[in-house]
């Protein structure tokens, strides 16, 4: 019912359509449109053939505008609360459309966050600030999720734990390589055509814009959008991992 509450006051087309439910003692159920490729992670990780670079970044694109459009331009903005690629789904083109509102929250647009009394979400897509205080939760923390953008150039998992249960994180990885200015080794590890190579250090560095510690530095999806299409801004990148040490 929760699901029903949010995404039935909603309609993007990068935002799936329910379109209708069953509700009562003998069946629960959500029907919505048929997305015959199923989920993007199934892409990602070798589960099915690979998906063209190219078509990727249309992906990439039209999941940040349904995002968008949930947190500018509802009446009450919507906090997804699990951006991640087994939440996009994809149509018979590979057209992309967010999907699982059943953790999301509403907000109203001139309020920052809303409260929280546990922890939500999936581990290693959420903004790792929340897992320490876990009481508020802004809409930024979807931004932070969006930063599965690595995983759709990287083809491999944000998160990967070790045998030794340690954490192998790509998103710091890719930091450290673009330091050195080596961004673009990061690239041919995803099987990244050379032409499209500069392409790929342009959406890693969006995704790195994305996971900023601090919820303020993290620009708003619709900036994102316009950073996917080419329009970069001025401002110099920043180190998303010194304070949160606790990821090394």
């Amino acid at each position: 019912m929760a699901e029903v509450g949010t995404i039935g006051r909603t309609y993007h087309i990068n935002v799936v359509r329910l379109y209708g439910f069953c509700y009562d003692h003998y069946m629960s159920a959500l029907v919505y449109e048929f997305m015959e490729n199923g989920s993007l992670n199934k892409y990602l990780f070798g589960e099915k053939g690979m998906i063209e670079w190219e078509k990727l970044q249309e992906i990439a694109t039209g999941t940040a505008k349904g995002i968008a459009y949930l947190h500018e331009e509802c009446q009450q903005r919507i906090i997804h609360y699990d951006i991640k690629a087994a939440n996009v789904l994809l149509d018979a083109n590979f057209f992309p459309k967010v999907v699982d509102f059943g953790l999301s929250k509403f907000c109203n647009t001139d309020f920052t966050h809303v409260s929280n009394t546990r922890y939500r979400g999936t581990p290693g897509d959420f903004a790792p600030k929340y897992l320490l205080k876990n009481d508020l939760i802004t809409y930024k923390c979807d931004m932070y999720s969006f930063g599965m953008l690595f995983e759709i150039v990287g083809r491999r998992r944000n998160t990967i734990m070790s045998s030794f249960e340690s954490l192998d994180w790509f998103p710091k990885h890719v930091w450290e390589k673009y330091e050195k200015g080596k961004l673009a080794e990061m690239t041919k590890t995803g099987g990244i055509e050379e032409k499209d190579r500069g392409k790929a250090e342009r959406m890693f560095m969006v995704a790195l814009w994305c996971v900023q510690d601090s919820p303020k530095a993290r620009s708003p999806m619709s900036t994102i959008v316009k950073m996917l299409e080419e329009e970069w801004p001025s401002c110099c990148l920043l180190n998303p991992f010194i304070i949160c040490t606790q990821w090394k």
